[in-house]
């Protein structure tokens, strides 16, 4: 695998995050809640270099995995609730691409799971992380967590096999939208080049990203479409989805919504908001331009991301106004 050009002043914590997870016993890889191909693309590629090198790792997440990530390695081992870990504790806990411990989804359980003297493990590459860690590997400039993991790989020299490539590469692809949107950046398509040098699989990773939807997702969007409201103030494209569309199209995920409206239509921005009837409202913003900060805005509605692409939840539900929809927060 062709080295990656990692700046000098990376390395060193790189190195002694290794040396932590070499000298652990029990180490836990946390996805964050509603995990997603970057997410899980982490803690899957973490868990077979890991098994490389001799180390086993518990893959945990509140939240199942979409059944289209089934080709990850060692996903069919994720434990899935607080209860699966039920008396366990860990000398490491590595929490992957999340902003706090709330969104990991661990605050409640990390006192019972963190033994004595151990330590918690934070590896992320959003601008809005809250430094959560005792350990906080989080670099900005990647395009992917699974960006930074390769670099850690790297720089102690920890041979990635391709199914450890493989794992890398589909949060890469996933966060960069197939290397289409404005996270592809030079070093992630020196990262992708490395990681297919090291034997991923491409198409596998194209095929459940793309090209595995079911036809509920379709129709889902479908009636995102039918909602389509310009609003020629602000230049911002918005639409809603309700509790019965989710129901009626047998539906629960929306990837790739947000990310296909922004690179098809006239606005500065997009806004994405879903009420799955669970008393949330959860937004996506995404944008391509450069003087727009939705991170910024995001982490002001108690969310976090990145200056093109965040998120946000809030209590409440969508509802209608004459032709205009409201979210009236509780």
């Amino acid at each position: 695998m062709p080295p990656l050009a990692i700046p000098s002043n990376e390395r060193a914590p790189y190195r002694a995050l290794w040396d932590r997870l070499r000298a652990a016993q029990d180490i836990l890889l946390v996805s964050p809640k509603r995990p997603d191909g970057d997410s899980l693309g982490s803690i899957c590629g973490m868990w077979s270099a890991l098994r490389f090198i001799g180390k086993s790792a518990t893959l945990f997440c509140v939240d199942p995995a979409p059944p289209t990530y089934g080709m990850l390695p060692g996903i069919h081992m994720l434990a899935v609730g607080a209860p699966a870990l039920h008396h366990r504790t860990f000398d490491v806990i590595i929490v992957v691409d999340a902003g706090d411990l709330d969104f990991a989804g661990i605050r409640a359980e990390l006192p019972q799971w963190k033994r004595s003297g151990g330590a918690l493990v934070v590896i992320d590459h959003h601008a809005t992380n809250t430094r959560f860690g005792d350990v906080n590997c989080v670099i900005t400039t990647a395009a992917s967590t699974t960006e930074v993991i390769t670099r850690i790989l790297q720089v102690n020299a920890v041979p990635i096999t391709p199914a450890t490539a493989t794992a890398l590469l589909f949060g890469l692809v996933y966060d960069t939208d197939g290397f289409s949107n404005p996270a592809t950046s030079v070093t992630a398509a020196a990262t992708a080049a490395a990681l297919l040098a090291a034997g991923a699989q491409m198409g596998p990773i194209l095929r459940a990203q793309y090209r595995s939807k079911p036809i509920g997702s379709f129709q889902l969007w479908g009636r995102a479409f039918e909602r389509l409201v310009m609003h020629p103030r602000w230049q911002v494209a918005t639409t809603v989805l309700l509790p019965e569309d989710f129901a009626a199209c047998g539906a629960e995920s929306t990837e790739g919504l947000a990310n296909f409206l922004q690179n098809v239509l006239p606005a500065k921005a997009v806004l994405v908001l879903k009420d799955s009837g669970t008393g949330m409202v959860r937004g996506s913003f995404r944008t391509l331009r450069n003087d727009v900060d939705l991170g910024a805005l995001a982490e002001h509605l108690g969310g976090g991301g990145h200056r093109k692409a965040s998120g946000f939840g809030v209590p409440g539900r969508v509802v209608r106004e004459g032709d205009r929809w409201r979210v009236v927060v509780q």
